[in-house]
């Protein structure tokens, strides 16, 4: 499954808990579309090659172009959505590894992945769910959704959209429930719309 998100996941991971859900964590009646977050993005990391986004509209949310410090690039869908207070960006694969995850069916499930976002023009805060935390509150019971763990001990949500805002808008008041956090500076706005000419 890390396959899908194998460029996303890179600043955040290193051997630690991922979690996905099966559900939209943002489903798309809840979806807004904040204008603050269209145009070009770039990552503040030091590695001297930073990593760089463009989000534009979609149909339901945002067409999002990841682009790593490697120069490899992955399309995801996002739509954006608050719980508890908190903006969350829901991604799901777009472009070739949302065909892949269609053709293959029940062998390739397509997840999501929710991003915890603190909006501060001209930069944005990103994270996501601090993984061992998720764990440790479903094992013991605090955290009150269906999930089930992959092999490599990554973690999966089975609940509804609904469940699953339930659930996280009390996981979002746990003190370290959120991953490391990175931050990223807008480079380029989008233009704004353009009415159609009048006929």
């Amino acid at each position: 499954m890390r396959r899908l998100w194998a460029a996303v996941l890179v600043p955040f991971v290193s051997g630690c808990v991922v979690v996905y859900s099966i559900a939209p964590v943002v489903p798309d009646s809840a979806s807004v579309l904040d204008e603050r977050l269209l145009g070009s993005w770039q990552s503040t990391n030091d590695t001297g090659h930073p990593e760089s986004a463009m989000l534009a509209r979609a149909e339901s949310g945002y067409a999002i172009l990841y682009v790593s410090d490697h120069g490899d690039s992955s399309r995801f869908n996002g739509r954006l959505g608050r719980i508890g207070g908190r903006w969350i960006l829901d991604l799901s694969p777009g472009g070739e590894a949302a065909g892949m995850a269609r053709l293959w069916g029940s062998f390739m499930v397509p997840t999501h992945l929710a991003l915890v976002l603190e909006i501060r023009e001209p930069e944005v805060d990103v994270a996501i769910l601090q993984g061992d935390s998720v764990l440790a509150g479903l094992r013991a019971g605090r955290l009150h959704l269906a999930y089930f763990e992959l092999p490599n001990g990554d973690v999966v949500l089975t609940g509804s959209s609904a469940e699953l805002a339930a659930g996280l808008e009390e996981y979002l008041t746990w003190p370290g429930g959120l991953g490391p956090i990175g931050t990223w500076r807008r480079i380029k706005a989008s233009p704004p719309p353009h009415d159609p000419p009048p006929r």
